[in-house]
């Protein structure tokens, strides 16, 4: 496995500094992604289905739109040189940080159906379905996340075992939302909605937000000295989560500040002989 991420992560000094410090802890090959217009390398890069074959797919999403195109990484640019096992080209509109690969299934947020208002919705799920071969269980869009992203909500960690965000600790005012994901998710996973002890913050969905590599797991952390309450909560219930690998955990909260944590600026590519471009720090 090779991590990439955007330049852009530079102007995110204090967390591109700790986040490569994790990286080389943890043992993996990383290196930079040409040609991206910001740092949100999850969502314009392509589709990991398995085996180290991936599907590419159109990146322009609505949240962009009134920047005239600045702002959009045109996926075909940054990937065209480099050695990646494309197996087929999804024709929609469609955000990576909004899909979580499970095995055979596939999560993503109903915001996929109002992104592509010309496809009929039951053509749009057979059109992923038999392109991804993959079953698509839809989950309701968190209106409080601007992005319509499932990255934010939900992780898989294998053997059917899912994480939810801590949707029970968020007030009365959250209970009918996460009554209805536990309605879809449950006849499919065995759901562990995670909880953190400590002062609780709005923004203690970022822990979800990880990225596993074989030796570790590299969590968000919100306070400079990964010192708060609920950083401290969170390396202990990821730990109990992964008992055979390093919690690893990372300053993020400037990027959580902007809406993402360390999966959004992250991608993996599998099973890749030719790396073309190496780390130029």
């Amino acid at each position: 496995m090779h991590i990439y991420i955007s330049e852009w992560l530079r102007k995110y000094p204090e967390v591109y500094e700790s986040l490569c410090t994790a990286f080389e802890k943890s043992g993996v090959n990383w290196h930079f992604l040409d040609h991206t217009a910001e740092v949100w390398a999850r969502d314009y890069m392509p589709l990991h289905l398995n085996d180290g074959k991936y599907v590419a797919f159109n990146f322009c999403p609505d949240y962009l739109s009134d920047n005239k195109g600045k702002y959009v990484t045109c996926q075909d640019f940054v990937i065209r040189n480099m050695n990646i096992d494309l197996v087929a080209r999804l024709d929609i509109k469609l955000d990576g940080g909004n899909v979580v690969r499970c095995g055979d299934k596939t999560i993503m947020t109903d915001k996929i159906i109002s992104e592509n208002p010309n496809i009929r919705p039951l053509k749009l799920i057979d059109t992923i379905e038999k392109t991804m071969n993959t079953e698509l269980i839809l989950i309701p869009w968190d209106m409080e996340e601007p992005f319509g992203h499932a990255d934010g909500m939900v992780a898989y960690i294998g053997d059917g075992k899912l994480l939810m965000n801590n949707y029970g600790q968020m007030g009365e005012e959250t209970k009918p939302f996460r009554l209805r994901l536990h309605k879809i998710l449950d006849c499919h996973f065995d759901v562990i909605e995670l909880s953190y002890s400590g002062r609780l913050r709005k923004d203690a969905w970022c822990y979800l937000n990880y990225v596993e590599t074989p030796k570790t797991v590299i969590i968000p952390g919100l306070s400079k000295d990964l010192g708060c309450d609920n950083d401290k909560s969170a390396v202990k219930v990821f730990s109990n989560l992964f008992p055979d690998k390093e919690i690893v955990q990372v300053y993020a909260a400037p990027l959580v500040r902007h809406g993402g944590a360390l999966h959004c600026v992250t991608w993996e590519l599998y099973n890749n002989k030719k790396i073309c471009k190496t780390l130029q720090p």
